[in-house]
């Protein structure tokens, strides 16, 4: 989305708030900079990308230009910031594995994906509701937010690459499956 002339408007800050960085770029360094930020940024609008560029030089204290992928951690930042925390995601499994002994697999469907993820699948909460509670406060508990937490900084992760990238990632994964005889899930 972002096109080549936005890049360059971006750049353009950038060169303003950081001139030291820039004091020896040539023409074509710059060309060539606008276009490499314009690739990076595709999937983001200007606006987007503007706002990141702001958060960033709004906390950064130590003088440097940011890349575009620190642009980019910005943007997916803001993107996520209303997320559910380990904590609140914990209190809804608490809730789906009281039901969970006889009707996992509905209250599994229910939970939002990164739960689902970090959980495994209906069997493991059927299993979880058949455990003794101090063992479920701790023991479950300390394994689900580990793996909530790694959900979580996967998505975050896959979000900040460029769609293009990540199609040829998955790409690569499902033929990589295919050649060792299994299915990508």
């Amino acid at each position: 989305m972002l096109t080549t002339t936005e890049a360059a408007k971006l750049l353009y800050t950038v060169r303003i708030a950081y001139p030291m960085a820039y004091s020896k770029a040539t023409n074509e360094d710059l060309t060539a900079a606008t276009q490499l930020w314009a690739r990076m940024l595709e999937d983001y609008t200007y606006q987007q990308a503007s706002a990141g560029l702001m958060a960033y030089m709004a906390s950064d204290s130590r003088g440097f230009p940011p890349s575009p992928g620190q642009v980019i951690d910005q943007i997916v930042r803001r993107q996520q910031s209303g997320q559910m925390t380990g904590a609140e995601a914990w209190a809804m499994v608490r809730r789906a594995l009281r039901n969970s002994s006889y009707h996992a697999e509905e209250e599994f469907d229910r939970l939002p994906p990164e739960i689902q993820q970090a959980i495994g699948g209906a069997s493991a909460l059927r299993d979880m509701s058949r455990i003794d509670s101090d063992e479920v406060a701790t023991v479950c508990q300390s394994h689900f937010l580990r793996a909530y937490s790694e959900v979580l900084t996967r998505r975050e992760e896959d979000a900040k690459l460029p769609a293009r990238v990540r199609n040829l990632l998955e790409s690569a994964a499902v033929a990589l499956c295919e050649r060792a005889g299994g299915t990508k899930r």
